[in-house]
């Protein structure tokens, strides 16, 4: 039993009752994408993308996407996928759903390489501008952390564990992320509090066709906590040598920060191998595996 497991099935049939019905639209295409963690997404009329939740703590997080991402895109200049349709749920399918207008820009799956150097920019713009996102304006929608995702005890166990997997593969010399994991030891991270992504990893950016990073999507993570969280996708995507021009950009953070951000960004790979590894996605894999070394360099 993986995490990522559904709770629900979800059939072509039933994407296309529920929209039809809801939203008074006529469906002529149907494309199924992708199954993630939490939803399975669609492609409708090339027009529409649907993300609906496959497991029940999904149903939770994309209500408050629905409710959080008009907020912040008062906030955010740069651009980013938010919803226009708000599904309900019926008595065939328990869940609420959102619909957005779909982006022609590329997942991690079509691009050849992800160019780490050019989105410093946007990503900067982004981060800055999200962790500036008063508060007081979200945090009765989003919450804070209820997870625990600052525990480096807690995750260590879990690292540990994705990264025996990972060894078992034979598709990588885990020699390097051994030393670091035998070496970590506790990161005390201030107690400065914002608004922030909760996801960013690679599988959850928009990529042009030379892939460079042109928005950030998947926001059911959103919560009050700490920008270190955040800040782990330039580990995973940015050259070291490239590193310093992002915080000219963003702002100062502290080294505890930056440890931590690390911690993350080494964590969220090993764990998007397990699932891309158990999903049997090659293509994927390979693309992990390089900002892993990222992250460790």
């Amino acid at each position: 039993m993986n995490i990522w497991d559904e709770n629900v099935g979800l059939k072509t049939d039933d994407v296309i009752r529920l929209v039809e019905e809801q939203f008074n639209m006529k469906i002529k295409e149907i494309i199924f994408i992708a199954s993630g963690w939490d939803n399975d997404v669609y492609i409708i009329n090339d027009k529409f993308l649907f993300r609906f939740p496959r497991r029940d703590i999904a149903n939770k997080l994309i209500k408050t996407e629905g409710k959080v991402l008009p907020i912040i895109k008062q906030y955010v200049s740069v651009p980013f996928p938010t919803p226009m349709f708000f599904g309900n749920p019926t008595s065939y399918y328990p869940y609420n759903f959102l619909g957005y207008n779909y982006w022609h820009d590329f997942n991690i799956d079509e691009i050849d390489a992800i160019n780490g150097k050019d989105s410093i920019s946007i990503l900067a713009t982004f981060l800055s501008q999200l962790h500036s996102v008063p508060i007081e304006k979200v945090g009765n929608i989003v919450g804070y952390d209820d997870l625990d995702r600052l525990n480096i005890k807690k995750r260590r166990e879990i690292l540990v564990q994705n990264t025996d997997i990972l060894k078992r593969t034979s598709l990588y010399n885990t020699s390097k992320l051994e030393s670091y994991i035998n070496n970590l030891t506790d990161i005390r991270l201030d107690d400065e509090k914002t608004l922030i992504h909760g996801d960013m990893h690679i599988k959850n950016l928009l990529y042009s066709s030379n892939g460079v990073v042109s928005s950030v999507i998947d926001f059911g993570d959103v919560h009050i906590g700490h920008r270190a969280s955040d800040i782990s996708i330039i580990y995973s995507i940015i050259p070291i040598q490239s590193r310093k021009s992002f915080f000219e950009k963003y702002g100062e953070v502290s080294q505890e920060a930056l440890e931590f951000a690390r911690f993350k960004a080494i964590f969220s790979n090993t764990f998007l191998f397990s699932h891309a590894y158990n999903l049997g996605n090659t293509i994927l894999v390979k693309k992990i595996i390089t900002s892993l070394d990222n992250a460790l360099s």
